[in-house]
């Protein structure tokens, strides 16, 4: 999950718009039990914005509110 971790940061660098790499990072930080760090990826996923329509590669729309608000949700009722 370190390595997850670090793939979605080095993603992140390259192309910060992507919440998919934000999702990558937040689910890698879940599965090592650092959920402080995983509710700030999720979050941070959240306000990404969907990539220009001519954007070369595909981009799955689930991780930019979907995915991270249902994520965040198990949060609050595992944290709160």
């Amino acid at each position: 999950w370190r390595r997850a971790v670090s793939a979605g940061k080095a993603a992140v660098a390259i192309e910060p718009r992507l919440a998919e790499s934000h999702c990558l990072v937040a689910d890698g930080y879940m599965a090592l039990a650092r959920h402080d760090l995983a509710v700030c990826w999720y979050q941070s996923a959240l306000r990404c914005q969907a990539p220009p329509p001519d954007y070369p590669m595909f981009v799955d729309r689930f991780y930019y509110s979907t995915y991270p608000l249902r994520q965040l949700r198990r949060f609050e009722i595992t944290l709160g």
